[in-house]
């Protein structure tokens, strides 16, 4: 749950570190939304962990956590067309597999704001995002973190993928199932040879509409790929979260890398 605690920067602050310490007892944490890259950015005040300043200040929440004899995973999460050009830095737009806005409103410094038609990404860009997932997951564990939930949920990025109404792509990032699941394949896939399959999580949510996302119990490319997993070479994942058939939502630690 994102509460927007952070410094202008996506600095975790120390409000954070004791906000986060005071639920140590809870046992595992999974810590809020966190951008893995500028462009991933949710809103003010939510935090990042692409900066050494972002994994100096989740070392102290870390830290804190741990102390109080907790367990924290931070939650790696990218925007995509959530976000708006009124918080991204340095003239950066929101992107997305398919230049389709959200018919939704985002949060800004000014209040909501309606959802701005995002950039769609070329094949290199999206590679380079599989990249700065496991580039913070690096980040993370430096900073003491215990590991990583990845979000393909809630009308964020790698859900925008997965939705046939996101992602109206026909090269190799959408199309077909395989193609419509392969950023967060391959998202999951680097992390877990980054910092270790033991230390990564998957979040999905197939029957979640947040985001004006679609996708259609038992049609959708995700259930289509869920429903495989027992015949592929997927994790073995302990689910610790789950919700009503029409809106599944499955997170945990999976024992190795998922492949295609």
């Amino acid at each position: 749950m994102t509460r927007s605690r952070a410094a202008s920067d996506g600095t975790p602050s120390a409000l954070m570190s004791t906000y986060y310490a005071q639920r140590a007892s809870a046992g595992l944490i999974i810590a809020e939304g966190t951008h893995p890259t500028a462009a991933g950015r949710l809103g003010p005040g939510v935090p990042g962990l692409h900066s050494d300043a972002h994994r100096r200040g989740w070392s102290r929440v870390a830290d804190a956590v741990h102390d109080a004899g907790g367990r924290i995973f931070v939650q790696l999460m990218h925007a995509g067309r959530l976000a708006h050009p009124t918080f991204l830095p340095d003239g950066l737009h929101p992107v997305a597999p398919s230049a389709i806005a959200a018919r939704t409103e985002v949060y800004t410094a000014d209040g909501r704001r309606p959802a701005v038609r995002p950039q769609p990404l070329t094949g290199a860009q999206t590679l380079a995002i599989v990249d700065d997932f496991a580039r913070s997951a690096e980040r993370a564990m430096a900073a003491g973190l215990d590991g990583v939930e990845i979000h393909a949920a809630n009308g964020y990025l790698l859900q925008q993928f997965l939705a046939e109404n996101t992602n109206l792509r026909t090269d190799d990032w959408g199309g077909t199932t395989e193609g419509h699941i392969r950023l967060t394949v391959e998202v999951v896939r680097a992390v877990a040879a980054a910092i270790g399959p033991h230390r990564v999580g998957l979040r999905i949510s197939p029957g979640n509409r947040f985001g004006d996302v679609s996708e259609p119990t038992r049609t959708s490319p995700t259930h289509r790929w869920s429903r495989s997993w027992h015949r592929r070479s997927w994790p073995t994942c302990t689910s610790s979260r789950q919700a009503a058939p029409s809106s599944t939502t499955a997170s945990g630690t999976c024992g190795q890398a998922l492949s295609w």
